[in-house]
């Protein structure tokens, strides 16, 4: 029977692939305590496995496929909070970047050369203790480039995706070790009274002044300049014409207006509230429109207590506004 599935999965590869990413979303969903392997590393370790059932032959072009998808939706995803990110603080972005690139390299040459790593496995172990997929397209068109036979080259980009595989848990687990030992260990700092005082220090409840939102919700101040293209629109008009964005306040004159029953007009301010993606979207609307510090403006929030309980796996709301 075993023999049977094997001869199916190696004649029909999608059959393979797409049972691999099925199996993998499973095993990621598995979890120990507050640890989590999720569908990255569930879909590597399936794939090792289906992988010794025989040797597959995977066209490049579907290799090529899959690994830009794969890039793309990262892309998607994160791409507007980045760029919306790198606005305010593009040069510390930049100087980060700089000094973590330089340092990962040294380190991993370093390594490499007293440990007689081969180029195939080093190009797999850095995309895969740096989580850096991207890493893994780079170090495949750097074999390709290389002299040598074709046999030699399949093998290498076995070696990438094997040792790839094999250090992306590594990567991802160890960074939180050493968050959570290591590095507090290193600063002399109680991680745990560290974070009980910055939670008393910022948490909402404590009545502090300024807007202070989660996640991807974010609080923006514009001000409506002339010629803008929402003077004149109501509220609800600039509700319905930008999905995603809602406007909490109207500045006039220093004095906050009812936002129910308000016109925008010349020189209002707004305060506006929405998913952090939507206002790259909003800006590229109207430029007209001048962005101010919103933590100068006093806003109300409705604030809520969330309380997921394991017993009855439901949510519970005490909401009161602020």
């Amino acid at each position: 029977m075993w023999h049977n599935i094997s001869n199916f999965a190696l004649n029909n590869p999608s059959v393979a692939i797409f049972l691999t990413l099925g199996l993998g979303y499973f095993v990621g969903r598995f979890h120990i305590k507050s640890f989590k392997l999720g569908a990255t590393v569930g879909v590597l370790l399936v794939g090792l496995v289906i992988g010794q059932l025989g040797k597959f032959q995977i066209a490049p072009v579907v290799k090529n496929l899959f690994f830009d998808l794969f890039i793309f939706t990262i892309g998607y995803e994160v791409g507007p909070a980045f760029i919306n990110s790198f606005k305010k603080k593009g040069l510390k972005f930049i100087i980060q970047s700089v000094v973590f690139t330089v340092i990962a390299f040294a380190v991993a040459m370093g390594l490499f050369k007293v440990f007689h790593v081969q180029f195939g496995e080093a190009g797999g172990i850095i995309a895969g203790a740096l989580t850096q997929s991207a890493c893994i397209g780079t170090a495949n068109s750097a074999i390709e480039a290389l002299h040598i036979s074709q046999a030699a080259k399949t093998v290498a980009m076995s070696q990438v995706a094997i040792a790839y595989a094999l250090t992306y848990v590594f990567g991802t687990v160890g960074v939180l070790i050493f968050l959570k030992n290591i590095a507090p260990a290193i600063l002399r700092v109680n991680l745990r009274e560290a974070t009980k005082k910055y939670i008393e220090e910022n948490h909402i409840s404590n009545g502090d002044q300024g807007v202070k939102i989660s996640a991807n919700i974010r609080v923006r101040a514009f001000k409506l300049n002339k010629g803008c293209e929402f003077i004149g629109n109501t509220l609800t008009d600039f509700d319905k014409n930008n999905q995603g964005l809602i406007i909490e306040e109207v500045v006039r004159d220093g004095k906050m207006l009812a936002a129910t029953t308000t016109t925008l007009q010349e020189n209002d301010t707004i305060l506006v509230v929405g998913d952090i993606k939507h206002f790259a979207e909003l800006a590229d609307k109207d430029p007209k429109m001048s962005e101010l510090d919103a933590n100068n403006f006093h806003l109300n929030l409705k604030k809520a207590t969330v309380l997921l309980t394991k017993a009855y796996s439901y949510w519970c709301f005490r909401a009161n506004l602020k």
